[in-house]
């Protein structure tokens, strides 16, 4: 099979494209891991991701959050009660993934 007819029928198969399937699975990665103690960079460097920004520039188009954003909605409402300027119900509201 050529790598034109496999590239078509993974297409057909997924809805996605190969380059949107691996942004989606880092960005799956990514949201385990930021769920942790790492910080922003560290995710970055985990999913393979260097420099940071180039981490954030692909996680945004994938979630509709940046990795901050992501993880102040994780926080959820501050100490005094008031909403994170984030703040939601279901951290992933933002989610914007596929398959």
């Amino acid at each position: 099979m050529s790598s034109h007819t496999l590239t078509l029928a993974f297409e057909a198969a997924t809805g996605m494209t190969f380059r949107d399937r691996s942004a989606t699975a880092r960005a799956q990665n990514a949201l385990s891991l930021l769920t942790g103690d790492h910080s922003i960079e560290e995710v970055a460097l985990l999913v393979d991701y260097r420099p940071a920004s180039a981490f954030t520039a692909a996680f945004r188009p994938v979630t509709g959050l940046t990795p901050g954003q992501y993880r102040r909605r994780l926080a959820g409402p501050m100490p005094d009660g008031t909403a994170s300027e984030d703040a939601a119900d279901d951290p992933r509201q933002g989610l914007h993934t596929a398959g």
